[in-house]
Parts: C-alpha cells; sequence; structure tokens
C-alpha cells in the first residue's frame, strides 16, 4: 500500500524535478511500507540512507534551477532545506541505536522536513 501516491496536484510542471519528485515519493512509500511490514532496522536503514542521499541529489538539483531562473521562492526553500537535516539525524540516531519502532510519519517529514 501507498503513503503517498503521485499525481498532478505535486507537479511543478518541470519534468527534471518532476521525476526527482516521484522516486522520492516511492524511496518514502518503500520505507512505509518496510515500517509496516516489521522490517529490521537494517533493512530501513538502507532505505533511508538511499532516501537522504537521492534528498540530497534533489536539494542541489533544484537549487541550481532556482539560480538559473532567478526563482522568486528560492530564499524561503533554502530556508526549508537548512532545517531539514536535523531531523534527518535524529531518525538515523533512533533507527541505528535500536530504540524501537520508528513512527510512520518519521518517513515523510525525513524527506520533506
Amino acid at each position: 500500500m501507498e503513503l503517498i501516491k503521485w499525481n498532478s496536484f505535486y507537479s511543478v510542471h518541470i519534468d527534471e524535478l518532476d521525476e526527482q519528485h516521484k522516486e522520492l515519493i516511492h524511496l518514502i512509500n518503500e520505507m512505509y511500507d518496510a515500517m509496516k511490514n516489521g522490517k529490521g532496522t537494517d533493512a530501513l536503514g538502507s532505505i533511508l540512507s538511499e532516501l537522504v542521499e537521492y534528498t540530497k541529489y534533489h536539494f542541489d538539483a533544484e537549487e541550481k534551477l532556482f539560480l538559473q531562473y532567478g526563482y522568486p521562492e528560492r530564499e524561503a526553500h533554502a530556508k526549508f532545506i537548512m532545517t531539514w537535516p536535523g531531523g534527518r539525524r535524529h531518525l538515523r540516531t533512533s533507527l541505528t541505536r535500536g530504540m524501537g519502532r520508528v513512527p510512520w510519519t518519521s518517513c515523510f517529514f525525513s524527506a520533506t522536513g
């Protein structure tokens, strides 16, 4: 079962970014599925690592496009990104310390803030 299903509401009408957003949704859904099915911390840690790396790649790609085209919300988006890594680190620490189950909402917020 998917936690998030791609639809046109999520589209930014830039093919490159839409494809990256689809991949992020896929990874979030994969993590949700693993958590829902009680997969171990190794499986969750692997998915989380992939999600973290892909999200960094995505944020870098967005930033380049924002600069290239003078996106007016660039600074607000940059502030959002600056707050994101702390949540990511907390989630990874919880997994590596074996602190029990990670709430399903964490897989969404690990990618969105």
